[in-house]
């Protein structure tokens, strides 16, 4: 599929697993796609890069120069995650679906999307409080925290945490009108 990126902004990406089968539930392997994102970072030269890792998904946040690697930054993340989920547990079955991308043209906007993605993990119970958040090493909310300030990210995040996901894309849209 064919896609048309623009340069010099943020992205919101989602990749959701196959009928969002639970893949990553340990640690272990949400260490797959951890240690890809961290390579990520540096062969593509991300500075500004918020994620988020769940059993059935990940969801990052990044500014980009040249938007037209995020199809080369994802192959590298899910083909590489997914090879080695496959050595290690001698899956054969697909693992990744079809990512959801959105453009992010607003500061405000892009706050939220920060709060919607660190703050993942307590949405879907993978930590129960901020405490916990703060130790969980499938997220950026620590980083974000030394960038912002606790309390900001902490706002960021309970302004959005009880948002369904399709709520966070109804603010994309709204956005945009």
């Amino acid at each position: 599929m064919s896609r048309f990126f623009v340069n010099n902004s943020y992205y919101f990406i989602t990749v959701p697993t196959i009928k969002r089968f639970p893949f990553f539930d340990t640690h272990k392997n949400k260490s797959f796609i951890l240690e890809r994102i961290n390579k990520s970072k540096i062969l593509f030269e991300l500075d500004d890069f918020d994620f988020s890792i769940i059993s059935n998904h990940y969801h990052f946040v990044s500014y980009f120069n040249n938007s037209q690697i995020i199809p080369k930054l994802l192959q590298f993340i899910n083909g590489g995650s997914a090879y080695i989920f496959n050595q290690v547990t001698s899956n054969r079955k697909p693992i990744w679906d079809e990512y959801y991308i959105y453009l992010i043209e607003d500061e405000i906007l892009l706050n939220k999307i920060r709060g919607y993605t660190v703050g993942n993990p307590l949405k879907h119970n993978e930590v129960k409080t901020l405490k916990e958040l703060d130790q969980y090493p499938f997220s950026s909310y620590h980083t974000l925290i030394k960038q912002l300030g606790k309390n900001t990210v902490n706002e960021y995040i309970r302004s959005v945490i009880f948002l369904a996901d399709d709520g966070i894309v109804d603010l994309i849209k709204k956005s945009k009108s």
